[in-house]
């Protein structure tokens, strides 16, 4: 009788400590499953920083050294400019690295969700913003649901500058050219505005 009752307490026993050992196992499980997620988590906060920094940095240095280049426009000269609520194409000066210095056809604009640096090597001569399949193309930003750049000046020195959605057929680059983005995905958010003032003037006329 007290063999069997030994032999009962006894499973009962090992009952137990299996149940606690499938507890322990089960939230050894989900500790590991919340630190891969909070690693994922930081991995994609990471990649987004890093993509928020190289296309600000992009977009800013190609915007500073806008070049107020003049092209024939009927009987005055235009400056080589259009900006819209949506893109920009300008004239820029490229650094010798990684690629060929010089002066370059760039346009910033979105596509299909995507921020896109377009440019290509030009003399500055040719009065359009003509790409071609050999032009370099650079995605900066995914996942891009809003765009909007706005420019600040004014063309006559006498009147008040002022922001405008719009700079095209001007005499003179914008004073300032800011840009706004809003991620699809609310986890991402928005960029900071950037603000960029390009460092030359218009040339005299």
């Amino acid at each position: 009788m007290n063999r069997q009752r030994e032999a009962g307490l006894t499973l009962v026993e090992l009952l137990v400590a299996l149940a606690i050992l499938a507890l322990i196992a089960t939230l050894i499980s989900n500790a590991m499953a919340i630190g891969a997620a909070g690693t994922e988590t930081v991995d994609r906060r990471a990649e987004w920083a890093d993509e928020l920094r190289l296309g600000q940095s992009t977009i800013r240095r190609h915007l500073a050294e806008a070049r107020p280049v003049r092209w024939p426009d009927g009987r005055r000269s235009v400056i080589a400019f259009d900006g819209n609520a949506d893109s920009v194409s300008f004239i820029s000066v490229v650094p010798a690295w990684p690629g060929a210095a010089g002066l370059y056809l760039v346009r910033f604009q979105l596509v299909g969700g995507e921020l896109v640096m377009t440019r290509r090597i030009t003399a500055g001569e040719s009065p359009e913003f003509a790409f071609d399949r050999h032009s370099e193309r650079r995605v900066l930003a995914t996942g891009v649901s809003t765009l909007r750049f706005a420019y600040f000046g004014t063309d006559d020195p006498r009147q008040p500058a002022g922001w405008s959605d719009r700079w095209h057929q001007r005499s003179r680059l914008p004073s300032l050219v800011s840009l706004n983005i809003a991620y699809a995905d609310p986890a991402k958010g928005r960029w900071p505005t950037l603000t960029v003032a390009p460092v030359l003037d218009a040339q005299p006329r």
